[in-house]
This record gives C-alpha cells, sequence and structure tokens, in this order.
C-alpha cells in the first residue's frame, strides 16, 4: 500500500495505509466498509467524518492541537480526505476478499 501525503497545519504528513490505521479507525468509528458506505450515501454525519479524518491525523504523527486541527480539517473538505483514506485501505482489502461476508444492504 502507498502512503496518502495529508496536508497539516505543520506541513506535510505522510500517512503509512497499514492495518494499524484500520484499527485506530475502526476504534473511532466502527466497520471501514459501513463508514464507506454512509459516507458515498451522504448519510454520515459531519461530526464521524472529522473525528476518523483527526484519528489519521494522529495516526500520521500530526502534533497539532484538537481546536486548531479541527478548524484547519473543516477547512480542507474532511469528506474528500476521508474518501482518499477509505479508498487507499479498502481497495486492497476488497481485491484481497474481505468484504465479500457482509450483508447485502
Amino acid at each position: 500500500m502507498n502512503d496518502i501525503i495529508l496536508a497539516a497545519p505543520d506541513g506535510d504528513l505522510h500517512l503509512r495505509l497499514t492495518l494499524g490505521l484500520v484499527e485506530d479507525l475502526e476504534k473511532t468509528g466502527g466497520s471501514l466498509f459501513k463508514t464507506a458506505d454512509m459516507l458515498l450515501q451522504k448519510e454520515l454525519p459531519l461530526g464521524d467524518i472529522v473525528r476518523l479524518v483527526k484519528s489519521a491525523y494522529r495516526h500520521a504523527g500530526c502534533k497539532t492541537e484538537d481546536p486548531a486541527l479541527d478548524e484547519f480539517i473543516l477547512q480542507h473538505s474532511p469528506a474528500l480526505i476521508l474518501t482518499e483514506i477509505l479508498t487507499g485501505l479498502l481497495t486492497p482489502m476488497q481485491e484481497m476478499g474481505a468484504g465479500e461476508m457482509l450483508p447485502a444492504g
């Protein structure tokens, strides 16, 4: 998996697409497949989107304090950032067969 470059208040961060990131995001928001579906259906609340994106920033090593990071994320299309992250994580997982056991929804 490739890294994703995240624009950050103190300079770009390299977000490694790892199982550790998957675990962090799932602890924050539950199943990534369900999160992706909700995001595509425009059913994922903005607060959840920001929380997930912030979790990814923290995983990438961002040290910016919460209020400033929240403001930064809100100014930089959090839904698009989350879409890029989920696409980077879920595409290889889908290719390996993950998610095939999910019920049709």
